[in-house]
């Protein structure tokens, strides 16, 4: 069951990062990574640039003039970085992609090396971040453009039994926090192609989205999937070559 899970989840996680990365045109790289002592050190930062555009991103660096679609929008970009962590047994890097909102929409797993020299254990973990995406059919799609909603709308509750719903009428507009207390009750309020859960607060604590299977749906950063099995709901996560999968307290409309 758990290798079926696990390939279940490998094979929606792609579609679902193909469908996320679909929607924005630009990936911005630092000249200059936190690391680094001087700009493109190593020429790490061309790296980067250079295996993004390979994947079929337009890729800019953070200090190039912008396009007027991106300045009017700057949410049609992620934004690179390379997280590092240096010990005596080596060095370790990851690759994280986060969106306008500084919500990471994509993280690479760690790659280790025990090369001495810093030019070649960088160059090896980060060609390993990089190969992690290599599953990714990118093409940007316009009709689903990234925008940063600044309106802020306020929903009612009803909390007449344990079967409460928020009413669906009354969207809630708030930032999406994947981070939540599984023992607290989420009541799924339908939105485009899914639902969003919301919690008591109320605040949105992730979307999930319809999938070709029944009662099977992605999460909105790519990461997850939230099944039914025996009449319960449950989340799953891959961790590397793990599914770690918890129960969860989803309330339907009747």
């Amino acid at each position: 069951m758990k290798k079926a899970v696990l390939l279940l989840f490998i094979s929606l996680s792609s579609i679902a990062l193909s469908q996320e990365f679909n929607r924005y045109k630009y990936v911005l790289v630092p000249r200059q990574f936190s690391f680094q002592n001087f700009e493109d050190q190593y020429r790490l930062n061309t790296l980067v640039r250079h295996k993004l555009k390979q994947q079929g991103f337009t890729v800019l660096f953070d200090n190039e003039i912008i396009p007027n679609d991106l300045a009017k929008n700057s949410c049609l970009a992620i934004r690179a970085d390379i997280v590092v962590k240096k010990s005596l047994f080596g060095t370790k890097t990851k690759l994280v992609l986060k969106n306008c909102k500084n919500q990471i929409i994509y993280q690479s797993p760690i790659a280790s090396s025990k090369d001495k020299e810093y030019k070649a254990a960088y160059t090896k973990t980060i060609n390993e971040n990089l190969k992690s995406i290599k599953s990714i059919k990118y093409q940007y799609t316009s009709n689903n453009q990234p925008i940063e909603d600044k309106s802020k709308q306020e929903i009612s509750t009803t909390t007449a039994d344990t079967t409460a719903y928020i009413s669906p009428s009354k969207p809630v507009i708030t930032n999406v926090d994947n981070g939540f207390d599984i023992s607290k009750k989420l009541y799924a309020q339908p939105i485009k192609n899914g639902f969003q859960l919301v919690d008591d607060t109320p605040r949105i604590v992730m979307k999930i989205y319809n999938t070709a299977k029944t009662d099977v749906f992605l999460t909105n950063d790519a990461c997850s999937i939230v099944y039914k099995k025996d009449g319960k709901w449950f989340i799953a996560k891959t961790l590397i070559d793990e599914v770690v999968s918890n129960e969860i307290n989803i309330l339907f409309a009747r």
